[in-house]
């Protein structure tokens, strides 16, 4: 049974539910709860204009019960939509209940819904973004690596290319990375979304593909011979590391980034760690041609190498080629 109501109506004026649908749902669907308040006098006399707030008497952290009134209408009625992610029964219940001129009424009448099975609510793909670009053997043609950050219960992944154009197309992966062949004189139009069996989520936010004006790897550009992590000392770095990058000539350098070893994606001047705080700030050169950074809350558990970029209209950068570096033990948790 979804409900019970014992419709006693002489002396009380107990609660009648009714729900829609009248079964049990998958986590994430949403049920109709209809609530109908009777009164003293012949069946069936409605309670016009009566308080009710239906309430979850289990309530979970993702539960949510939206009533359309406070008080009745004509026939006595009331509804509210009920939706939750996790599974399990939720009884629904009239938590405060009086007539029109503010008697309470007693009533012990309650609903009981119940979500079985996995959830149906994907959440949606978010911060869709470029980790990095790599030449080829084709200097009209970039490997582009996009990524996004994971969403729990995801299965796998559908990336829509030219997304809501003619041309559209789909390609399915099952991790949170893609590596897509790029002609540098083409713009695509990019969404994600998270697919787990028949279910799929919203689309993601469009990520704009253009690479026309992109910096490209120039093997000619002044490359980096060493990358030193300067120590702490007797005080605590935090979450500061700072980085001596030592054999290049710098100045023209005007952004500096490190590079993540395990997906290739970017913390430089144009991130950020924390509101107004990028990822790399430069502090100084130095007349021995010596590079130096501060990089903010670098996520832990991975190296690192340097890239340098160079203004336009070369738009070309170096990095390093055997060196890297490991922030200090106070970095940030890794990310995805």
């Amino acid at each position: 049974m979804l409900f019970s109501a014992s419709l006693t109506y002489a002396g009380g004026g107990p609660v009648e539910f009714t729900v829609d649908p009248d079964t049990s749902l998958y986590p994430g669907k949403v049920y109709i709860v209809h609530a109908r308040v009777y009164t003293d006098g012949p069946y069936p006399s409605y309670c016009q204009n009566c308080l009710i707030h239906l309430k979850l008497k289990n309530p979970q952290d993702s539960d949510v019960i939206n009533q359309s009134s406070e008080r009745t209408d004509d026939e006595g009625m009331v509804y509210a939509k009920v939706i939750s992610t996790v599974p399990g029964k939720r009884v629904i219940y009239p938590a405060d209940l009086e007539t029109a001129d503010g008697n309470p009424i007693t009533s012990n009448n309650y609903v009981e819904l119940n979500y079985i099975g996995e959830s149906a609510f994907l959440e949606t793909p978010t911060n869709v973004r470029i980790s990095q670009i790599e030449t080829t053997q084709d200097p009209d043609h970039r490997n582009v690596h996009i990524m996004w950050d994971p969403v729990p219960g995801a299965a796998s992944y559908n990336i829509y290319i030219n997304a809501g154009t003619a041309d559209e197309y789909t390609v399915t992966v099952d991790t949170n990375l893609y590596e897509m062949d790029v002609n540098t004189s083409s713009v695509f139009d990019i969404v994600v979304s998270a697919v787990n069996g028949n279910l799929e989520s919203d689309r993601s936010q469009t990520l704009i593909i253009d690479l026309s004006s992109t910096p490209v790897l120039d093997p000619a550009a002044p490359l980096v011979n060493t990358v030193t992590v300067a120590p702490c000392g007797s005080s605590s770095c935090g979450s500061i590391t700072t980085v001596i990058i030592d054999g290049g000539n710098f100045e023209d350098t005007i952004k500096v980034a490190a590079v993540g070893l395990t997906h290739g994606e970017q913390y430089g001047q144009d991130t950020f760690s924390s509101p107004d705080v990028p990822y790399a700030v430069i502090v100084g050169k130095t007349g021995n041609n010596q590079l130096i950074v501060d990089f903010h809350g670098l996520p832990c558990n991975q190296l690192y190498k340097i890239q340098l970029y160079y203004p336009a209209p070369d738009s070309r950068y170096a990095t390093t080629q055997t060196d890297s570096f490991a922030p200090h033990n106070a970095c940030l948790n890794p990310k995805g």
